[in-house]
């Protein structure tokens, strides 16, 4: 430095410095910043939306309870002013009847018309008997008509039931167990869907609750004025349609689980009316060879053999359909093979006159 600026200059200063810049830039080559940037800022603003929507849902909820109490207040206190009215109504009937200007009728009117009044007043502050008149009025009157419907159903099933028992028992007894076999299975699978069906519905109990309130609060006009001013009606339909959609795939799958149950119930007495069918073809078969095998060795032509058939016949299976006009043809192939004859005769016109001609003979 020149002298004099070194005469300006502190002793043991230093004379010397340095200064340094640097920068850096990162490449975002991907969008790796950029996505975590936007998903930061969708979370901040969706965290804001909550924020707000919970906001919103607790005033609205705040607003619509004052808005029920003051109503409930209102009730209250009109209901009280009825019941001064009809005392005071009926304290002046007393004294026009007193005075001979109105008959017995018209106080023992006013009377009835004070309890009842009381009895509103009564109503109006009981929590209970208002939360059991709710009811009654909402599922009440839904679940009455399938109480009915349900009990008939039932009482229609036991009657027929008993009804096919009893006719199989007095026609052929031994057969009234596989028509339990066959009753089983579709029992089975009643009981188990009503089960289901009662489960799903108790799940269900608080989805309909909640339903049942924002409907309450969409469709009743006590309510409309709250809605509108805070703007509730977008959410409130999305909860609503949120809470019908769970509900509807639930009773999808309950639908599938018993549409699974009904065809195994069916395919199972399918099997037990399978063997049924079995058992009461060979015993059909085994009584009319019986028949004709014991009159063939005791010398009978076919005229006794077809009487000797109906004698043990007839009793268990005169019920069956076309049962007299086969019966004929049966008892003379039956004949035919107890007699030896192995191969059935092929049937003609002259064979067909043959056979009634023994019969009738």
């Amino acid at each position: 430095y020149p002298p004099f600026i070194q005469q300006q200059l502190p002793s043991g200063y230093q004379d010397n410095g340095r200064v340094t810049l640097d920068a850096s830039w990162d490449l975002d080559l991907f969008g790796r910043n950029r996505a975590a940037l936007a998903a930061a800022t969708s979370e901040a603003e969706a965290a804001r939306a909550d924020a707000a929507q919970a906001w919103l849902t607790l005033s609205t909820a705040v607003a619509g309870a004052y808005a029920d109490l003051a109503r409930l207040y209102a009730q209250r206190d009109a209901a009280e002013a009825a019941v001064k009215v009809r005392r005071q109504v009926q304290d002046l009937v007393a004294q026009r009847v007193a005075n001979g200007l109105d008959s017995n009728a018209e106080l023992d009117q006013a009377r009835a018309a004070t309890p009842a009044a009381e009895a509103d007043l009564t109503a109006l502050d009981d929590s209970a008997f208002l939360d059991d008149l709710q009811r009654a009025e909402t599922r009440g009157m839904n679940a009455a008509p399938q109480v009915v419907q349900h009990a008939v159903d039932v009482l229609t099933g036991a009657v027929g039931m008993i009804a096919a028992a009893g006719t199989l028992g007095v026609l052929h007894p031994l057969l009234l167990p596989l028509l339990l076999l066959t009753a089983v299975p579709e029992g089975w699978a009643s009981v188990r869907g009503a089960r289901m069906r009662y489960a799903t519905m108790l799940a269900l109990v608080g989805v309909a609750r909640r339903k049942w309130i924002l409907s309450n609060l969409m469709t009743e006009r006590r309510h409309a004025a709250e809605v509108r001013a805070f703007t509730m009606r977008p959410f409130l339909l999305g909860e609503y349609d949120r809470f019908a959609a769970h509900q509807r795939r639930v009773e999808l799958g309950l639908a599938r689980r018993q549409t699974y149950v009904k065809i195994t119930g069916d395919a199972l007495k399918g099997v037990a009316t399978c063997r049924d069918a079995i058992a009461m073809t060979r015993d059909f078969v085994t009584t009319l060879y019986g028949a004709a095998e014991s009159s063939v060795a005791k010398g009978r032509d076919l005229k006794a053999t077809m009487a000797a058939t109906r004698e043990v016949m007839d009793p268990k299976f005169s019920s069956f359909a076309i049962y007299e006009h086969c019966l004929p043809f049966n008892v003379s192939r039956a004949y035919d093979e107890a007699r030896g004859i192995d191969w059935p005769v092929i049937w003609t016109a002259e064979r067909d006159r043959e056979m009634w001609a023994a019969l009738q003979g």
